[in-house]
């Protein structure tokens, strides 16, 4: 019986600890659908509504056409390269919104997971 209840103590550390060690890496947290839910900026209306989705390698926006390209993520910065050009963004997380900024813009976009 005391071995059971060391079984149990274990299983329950070891679950506990397993819960901690969910990756917090924003490269990951990004991964997905996500929909433009407010824009700041220029074309902020156009942008409204558009979803974006994101792998570990492309990118693709979506919203009366797509258009998808390669794409290289760190924990930061996004680097796009859609039709042979390259787009750079910035990237953060509050609480459960995705805020992008394109680099050399005035646009920032907030997006929700979809």
């Amino acid at each position: 019986m005391k071995t059971f209840g060391y079984l149990i103590i274990l299983s329950v550390v070891f679950l506990t600890s397993c819960k901690q060690s969910i990756k917090t890496n924003p490269a990951d947290q990004i991964l997905g659908e996500w929909v433009v839910v407010s824009a700041t900026g220029s074309f902020e209306e156009m942008n409204i509504g558009t979803k974006y989705t994101f792998s570990s390698t492309k990118m693709t926006t979506e919203k009366g056409i797509n258009v998808s390209g390669e794409m290289q993520l760190t924990d930061s910065t996004i680097a796009w390269y859609p039709s042979g050009m390259e787009l750079k963004y910035d990237y953060h997380f509050v609480n459960d919104v995705l805020i992008v900024q394109p680099v050399n813009s005035d646009q920032i976009l907030k997006l929700k997971h979809f």
